[in-house]
């Protein structure tokens, strides 16, 4: 598959569903009013990728040129689904939540709103509602039969900056530094940061949240005012922080865990990535055991 030679063209965001690529690609170097681009990718048929998007090109009502919200798809089941700009003169932050069908070629719009990127919490999708005066809050979007019920504790969250889902279990923040985690095999809402917890007044200012059920990633502040990622794992209710010496990030997808590394000493900065599923990693030992 040839993506491009274009100069400054890089790949934004991309999704797989085990069959269907979804992607885009932004067109020049200034990444947040750069023209982007979406795709799918059958790796069955491994022909041409099939354009399914594009920023709009023409002028919105306050002017802005349509780059904003950047495309990041979400791949589930053949079908792909993303959030583009779709203002109007009352409504000059809203946004469309977007669906792709490969089998049928069609192209829906599912809800309008102040929406970020699509989250898959069971057969239904999650997007934040961020409006620009107001309280911020989730939206459930069924795609499905088995819609699983979102619990209480985030529909009603106040101070709520950013949520992350994986199979059927979330996370999300609260008043920026206050973690909470749902699995349903556990039974409820715990919280994982913040008061009452081992890293209470550790941590601030928290993040970047990914989650594959057994293990939530995040970024978050320390007293030093330096920023760390964390690994959480529910099984052992432990935590960990990498070491500093290079440049690390993990991140927790469906079933796997995957790290890139970069050394210290390496001035080109490519670095190595591994992806392990979730039953070769062991349990992280009580590094710092939540007291919850």
């Amino acid at each position: 598959m040839d993506l491009s030679d274009t100069p400054g063209q890089q790949v934004l965001g991309a999704s797989f569903d085990g069959r269907y690529l979804a992607f885009s690609v932004y067109e020049n170097e200034e990444l947040f009013s750069s023209p982007w681009t979406g795709f799918v990718w059958d790796s069955a048929e491994r022909g041409e990728a099939t354009q399914i998007a594009a920023s709009p090109r023409e002028d919105y009502p306050d002017g802005a040129p349509g780059a904003m919200p950047l495309m990041y798809p979400l791949m589930n089941d053949g079908t792909a689904y993303w959030v583009q700009s779709d203002p109007t003169e009352e409504e000059r932050d809203y946004r469309a939540l977007k669906s792709y069908d490969v089998g049928t070629g069609q192209t829906e719009t599912l809800a309008r709103g102040p929406f970020d990127k699509p989250k898959l919490f069971g057969d239904s999708l999650l997007v934040g509602s961020w409006p620009h005066d107001g309280q911020a809050h989730v939206l459930q979007v069924p795609i499905g039969a088995d819609v699983p019920e979102v619990p209480a504790e985030l529909l009603a969250a106040q101070g709520l900056s950013e949520f992350a889902a994986g199979g059927d279990s979330l996370a999300w923040v609260t008043t920026q530094s206050t973690v909470h985690l749902y699995d349903p095999d556990r039974g409820g809402v715990e919280t994982i940061t913040g008061p009452g917890t081992a890293l209470a007044e550790q941590v601030w200012e928290v993040g970047t949240l990914t989650l594959n059920g057994d293990m939530l990633t995040l970024y978050g502040q320390d007293s030093e005012s330096e920023y760390h990622q964390y690994v959480y794992d529910s099984r052992s209710e432990s935590f960990t922080s990498h070491a500093p010496l290079g440049s690390s990030d993990f991140h927790a997808y469906p079933g796997h865990l995957a790290l890139h590394h970069t050394d210290a000493q390496d001035k080109h900065l490519q670095g190595r990535a591994v992806v392990r599923p979730m039953d070769e990693v062991p349990p992280l030992p009580d590094c710092e055991k939540s007291t919850d």
